[in-house]
């Protein structure tokens, strides 16, 4: 967004302030002066932090982080590729050098900023022993480079000094231009793509943007220079050229083509744990009951009645021997009919010797109780951090990042994380991918977010030293 807005307002000041700029340059180039150093100064100052968001990111922002620096580049870049003739050409060239001037101005706001970031960053990795990414290096190694040619290009291009030099000379030096316009391309890339990676669709689509415009010129300037020593070859040249290019642009958008990462919800995790717990909890078997004790209790109950109702019977009747045989003739045909319809074992064969009437005074007994399992007591928890608020700052990519946590019962309840003098473009991703991570293991020895490693290493040393302060 802000490459494109910066790219209208230069089509602005080439149109509609060619003229004045041609004309009366000084009053432009004190402007951009002027513009460095106010963004220099206030990019240092807590009150960028405080400022309304459209000042922070549209005003001051499109000058510290270089749209603006980069919108002049390209339109001084373009005009070389331009086709001969035409009214795009003719109204770029006149002011190019001045544009060129102006540029190297504004550029300097963008060094400034970002070059005392990345020294407070070399100064405080080399102070805490930290390794230094790839991603830094490079970025470093590529920022020299182009200051090193974007000051003798902006010194030239003033008129007094171009017509002191030899023209063969001037348009040598003149030629690393092209250097410079692959290395802004490149140190781009070097930003954009990881932070495109992890989903920042506003850097996706800067990334498709600056791929237009540099291989779009690349494509331009190649095929200008064919035409330019062989003018037949013009239709191919140009189809050739085009087809490259594209398959180039499509290219750099599949690779640095990515998805934010998955950030769980406080409602996710405790659906987690539970799904956790639920499967984790061991199996509960239930003990089958004795059949066959129950069957030769209720066998043992009949036979008792039955032989109960004999004797009452012979008892009771006062009869003959003869009488109480037939009782008993009797009470023994009902006994088999009983017998009949139950399931007979060994000891039921019998049941007037194998199971005598019980006594009253004896207690009944249960000859198969289960043993009853004692329950373990379970044993005091130990807890290894104390219950409480913690607090710890660490350096991260380009300022202090504080790190504020809650524990309960050896459990982090809640982590806050304020790193106002830190990138958002850079903690911000890294706090959604390390926080979670922390949360889950209670522990500070957890991966770093590729792309975001300084700003990581800030969280997790932050959390480390709270931990710290938390043992018991």
């Amino acid at each position: 967004m802000l490459f494109i807005i910066s790219i209208v307002l230069v089509l602005c000041l080439v149109f509609f302030g060619d003229k004045p700029l041609k004309k009366y340059p000084v009053p432009f180039y004190i402007a951009g002066i002027i513009l460095t150093i106010a963004v220099s100064v206030i990019s240092q100052t807590e009150y960028v932090r405080t400022m309304p968001d459209f000042l922070s990111e549209y005003v001051i922002g499109i000058f510290s982080k270089g749209s603006f620096a980069g919108a002049l580049w390209c339109t001084v870049m373009i005009a070389g590729a331009l086709p001969n003739g035409s009214s795009a050409i003719k109204k770029i060239m006149p002011i190019r050098g001045e544009l060129s001037i102006l540029a190297s101005a504004v550029t300097m706001s963008h060094v400034i900023t970002y070059g005392i970031q990345y020294i407070k960053t070399l100064s405080n990795n080399i102070s805490l022993g930290r390794s230094f990414t790839s991603e830094f290096i490079m970025t470093c190694i590529v920022v020299v480079l182009l200051v090193l040619i974007m000051l003798p290009l902006a010194v030239m291009s003033f008129k007094k000094i171009r017509k002191k030099m030899n023209p063969k000379t001037w348009k040598k030096i003149q030629r690393t231009a092209y250097l410079f316009y692959a290395l802004i391309y490149l140190h781009i890339m070097i930003l954009y793509v990881p932070q495109a990676r992890r989903g920042i669709t506003d850097k996706y689509i800067s990334i498709i943007l600056y791929s237009i415009v540099f291989i779009g010129y690349a494509a331009m300037r190649i095929r200008k220079y064919i035409v330019k020593k062989n003018p037949d070859k013009s239709l191919i040249s140009g189809v050739m050229c085009g087809f490259s290019a594209l398959l180039l642009i499509i290219l750099a958008s599949i690779l640095s083509f990515g998805k934010a990462p998955e950030r769980k919800t406080p409602e996710t995790e405790i659906m987690t744990d539970i799904l956790t717990t639920e499967a984790n909890k061991p199996e509960i078997t239930t003990i089958p009951e004795n059949t066959s004790t129950v069957s030769s209790e209720s066998t043992t109950e009949i036979s008792e009645e039955t032989t109960e109702s004999t004797t009452d019977t012979a008892v009771t009747s006062g009869k003959t021997s003869k009488t109480t045989k037939s009782v008993i003739k009797e009470s023994d045909e009902s006994t088999e009919e009983i017998s009949d319809n139950t399931e007979t074992t060994p000891a039921e064969e019998n049941p007037a010797e194998e199971n005598p009437v019980p006594d009253e005074n004896i207690p009944e007994q249960n000859p198969e109780v289960p043993e009853e399992i004692p329950e373990e007591v379970p044993q005091e928890q130990e807890y290894i951090y104390n219950n409480g608020t913690y607090t710890a700052t660490a350096y991260g990519y380009s300022g202090d990042i504080t790190v504020t946590i809650i524990i309960e019962n050896d459990v982090i309840t809640d982590i806050k994380v304020l790193a106002d003098g830190d990138d958002p473009e850079y903690y911000e991703p890294a706090m959604d991918y390390i926080i979670p991570q922390i949360k889950k293991s209670m522990s500070a020895d957890v991966d770093a977010y590729s792309g975001a490693t300084y700003s990581s290493q800030g969280i997790i040393d932050a959390v480390r030293q709270a931990l710290a302060q938390a043992l018991i």
